[in-house]
Order: C-alpha cells, then sequence, then structure tokens
C-alpha cells in the first residue's frame, strides 16, 4: 500500500537575499522569483486513482497551510519568512505539480505542469537501509521504496515513503466492486475468504492532507505510516456498503474460488486478504490534518455512497 512521492523545496537562501539589494536595471522578474520560490512534487501516474486524487488536491492547496495553529513543528524552516523580509511582495502560493503517467494516451490535466517519462534503471545502494525480507509478491516493492529513500538529497531534494493503508473515498478504486455490486443490486456482494481479516485504510482527501503536511514540515522521519482509526475487517466493510446501498447479505469466497475470477487481478487479491493492524503514530501525533474520515469506512459509509454516486455520476 505504499505511497511514493518527491518533494523539491527552494532553499538557495543566499541568492534570494542578493535579490534584495538589486536596482531596478538589473533586479530579476517576477516570474524568475517565483520560479526559485515554487514548491514543486512529483506524483507516480497522475492518471490513475491515487495519483489523479492527491495531484488534484495538491495542486489546489496552499503550501505551508497545514502549519497554521501549531507551536512545535518537526523541521524549523524560516524560508518562507526570510523571503517575506526581502522579497515582500512574493510568497509559496501554489504547488507545481509534475509526473508520469501511466497511459500515454491519457489528456493532461490541466493541474499537470509537466508529464516525465519514467525512468526505469535507478541506481540502489543497500548500505543505508534496514534488511528488510518481504513477501516474494513484494521483492520489486521493496526495491522501489529503497530508489526512493536513497535519492533523497538533504540540500534541496527531499524524498519520503508513505506506507498507506488501501485508500477509499471518491469514485473509489479497490473496494468498487463492492460498491457497484451492491449499486446494481446483486444478490450478494463477494468477501474473500472467512472476512476476518483485518485491513488497513484510509480516505483518498486525508492522505493528501498528509502529503501536504509532509511537503510542509519536512520532517526529519522519511518512512511514514497513513491510515485511519478503523481496524475494519474486510468483512465489516462488505456488509455496511451492502447493507445500506445493495440487498445487505454477503457471499463468502474461498481462495481457490477468488483466483478462478478473471476479473480479480492477483495484486488486488493480496490486498484484500491481507490481515494487518497499524498504527500512525507519528502521523496523528505530529501532523496537522481536518480528517474527512478518520474513524473508517464503516463508520463513514453513508458519506462515501454519496461521495460514489457524485464522482460515478450516479442518480
Amino acid at each position: 500500500f505504499t505511497l511514493l512521492f518527491l518533494v523539491r523545496i527552494p532553499t538557495d537562501k543566499s541568492q534570494l537575499t542578493r535579490w534584495s539589494g538589486t536596482t531596478k536595471e538589473n533586479s530579476p522578474s517576477l516570474d524568475d522569483i517565483k520560479s526559485k520560490l515554487l514548491v514543486r512534487v512529483f506524483i507516480n501516474n497522475c492518471d490513475t486513482y491515487i495519483g489523479h486524487n492527491i495531484a488534484e488536491i495538491i495542486a489546489n492547496a496552499i503550501p505551508q497551510a497545514t502549519l497554521k495553529e501549531t507551536t512545535e513543528p518537526d523541521e524549523a524552516n524560516s524560508l518562507t519568512e526570510e523571503v517575506a523580509d526581502n522579497v515582500s511582495s512574493v510568497s509559496t502560493d501554489s504547488f507545481e505539480i509534475v509526473g508520469t503517467v501511466k497511459n500515454p494516451l491519457s489528456p493532461k490535466p490541466i493541474w499537470l505542469t509537466k508529464v516525465v517519462e519514467d525512468d526505469h534503471e535507478l541506481s540502489i545502494s543497500e548500505e543505508d537501509f534496514r534488511r528488510r525480507v518481504p513477501h516474494p509478491n513484494f521483492h520489486e516493492h521493496l526495491q522501489v521504496e529503497k530508489s526512493v529513500i536513497g535519492s533523497s538529497n538533504k540540500e534541496n531534494f527531499i524524498t519520503y515513503v508513505l506506507a498507506c493503508g488501501l485508500v477509499y473515498g471518491h469514485e473509489e478504486n479497490i473496494f468498487h466492486y463492492l460498491f457497484k455490486d451492491a449499486w446494481l443490486c446483486k444478490q450478494s456482494v463477494n468477501c474473500y475468504g472467512s472476512g476476518r481479516n483485518v485491513i488497513p485504510t484510509i480516505h483518498v482527501k486525508d492522505l493528501a492532507s498528509i502529503i501536504l503536511n509532509v511537503i510542509d514540515r519536512r520532517p526529519k522521519i522519511r518512512y511514514l505510516v497513513a491510515v485511519d482509526n478503523s481496524n475494519n475487517t474486510i468483512r465489516e466493510i462488505a456488509k455496511s456498503i451492502t447493507y445500506y446501498l445493495g440487498t445487505g447479505k454477503v457471499n463468502y469466497m474461498t481462495k481457490e474460488d477468488a483466483l478462478l475470477n478473471e476479473s480479480l487481478p492477483q495484486a488486488e487479491y493480496d490486498k484484500l486478504v491481507v490481515n494487518l493492524r497499524i498504527e500512525g503514530i507519528y502521523v496523528k501525533e505530529q501532523m496537522n490534518i481536518e480528517w474527512v474520515a478518520m474513524s473508517g469506512l464503516v463508520d463513514n459509509v453513508k458519506k462515501m455512497i454519496r461521495e460514489y454516486k457524485e464522482h460515478r455520476k450516479l442518480s
């Protein structure tokens, strides 16, 4: 459930200070100054469910807004104040979104400044990372995490890895089949296995809020857990959705029957049968988040159904 994103934050304070003493003839233009102050965010696969929603939310957010009403920021950053003193008419009032797209033929969203081609030849070093032994299905996933953290540069290029729960909300993604089957009033919705496994989750807007906090605060810790407080089982999630949207019935499928379903990719099945209780202590204690669904999908299922109908344009 890992989300990868990169942040480039302006740090050339000496150049910004020099600008304050320039004359009208040799002073830089407003666009030049803004380019130095821009907070640039790279997001992978901007045309997919998570990438699209996260990128659009951040593109419409205000830098450093999450720092309001906080007294102990994790890593002090006085760049904005220095710039305000030296160049009073300029501020970091927006984010610049750059990133990749999974489908090159996808239309470019208006908030995506630049499409970056994928680079599959990132070099990494094993020396700086904790040794972990992942499930065979996730060896490549772990390598990507190490690549991202290993590419961090403290001066002007900071990278983070967010280990997030299954993302829900808006038009839905991993739980779309539950909403869809319930909306179509099928006899029952499918639940794989006994349904007693606990699945960590997080709403897509809450995930975006955490990312904005990371961008603004630049915490020293590079690996963060992003989950809500729910600890719901997949059976509870399925029951709540079909109760309010469908027939209220759940069909429990064995692993063998589930894998015979050609419309269910192996990767999605692995996520739906995971049994994991995790807690994002740092996120909840150190970040300023206006939670949309802190208590989880089940407690907010009516709101999620309204979101689903709205984003899917259902009556």
